[in-house]
């Protein structure tokens, strides 16, 4: 729905029961003689972020259901993230920023998800599980120095060495070079880059504070990055 709608006509949804996501980019949500738009258990509602309000009152929406994320974390207790939606973090997880320094990971944490920015999610029992992330109900600003690079749609990477993914090696999470590999990332994760700076020590695996790890044998690397983690 752009931007310029502010008014849509009365049943243009009806019997529309399979919608999964509805886009709304207008500032203010449009008005109708229909307060809902199809059936009103059947979708995601995507608005600009500080809007919720607005289309919660107008659209009689529950609020759980307006800039909603469902995000699953894989038996590795961790996975990549980036949202089209301000967001907060749930209880049971942790978000990162990260930055290379010396050749291992530096973790930030924060407490809210800017729109569109990389970040590292850690299930705090170190489990897997699938959590809800709410919008934030206002604009968040990246507040903290962020190497990870967030993408919004299915991203062809082509490695050049700068390129690293969440990966899991021997039993130990940390980020893998992709070298001048090639990787399909999909749509809502991202990837951490180097930028050649002085504390990027370029490593083949990145650990979380750790030491250097010797590649021994790549066919135990696992990318944590893939579809059906997201």
């Amino acid at each position: 729905i752009g931007a310029d709608v502010i008014y849509i006509a009365e049943n243009a949804f009806e019997n529309c029961n399979n919608m999964q996501k509805i886009y709304c980019y207008a500032e203010k949500a449009p008005t109708s003689k229909t307060a809902e738009l199809g059936n009103s258990n059947s979708y995601i509602l995507y608005v600009n972020d500080g809007c919720e309000n607005d289309f919660k009152t107008k659209w009689k929406i529950d609020p759980d259901r307006i800039n909603t994320t469902k995000v699953a974390i894989g038996s590795s207790g961790y996975t990549t993230l980036t949202l089209i939606h301000s967001a907060n973090v749930p209880k049971g997880t942790k978000a990162y920023t990260a930055t290379i320094n010396n050749g291992s990971i530096e973790l930030t944490e924060v407490r809210k998800l800017a729109k569109g920015v990389g970040y590292i999610i850690w299930s705090t029992n170190g489990t897997s599980g699938t959590y809800d992330f709410y919008a934030a109900g206002e604009a968040v600003e990246e507040t903290s120095e962020n190497m990870m690079k967030g993408v919004l749609e299915n991203t062809y990477l082509k490695g050049d060495g700068s390129i690293y993914l969440l990966s899991l090696y021997k039993g130990v999470v940390g980020f893998r070079c992709l070298g001048n590999n090639t990787y399909n990332l999909p749509a809502g994760k991202a990837y951490l880059q180097s930028n050649g700076s002085s504390g990027s020590v370029e490593r083949d695996f990145l650990n979380f504070g750790g030491d250097e790890t010797d590649i021994e044998d790549t066919k135990e690397d696992e990318i944590i990055n893939s579809r059906n983690n997201t």
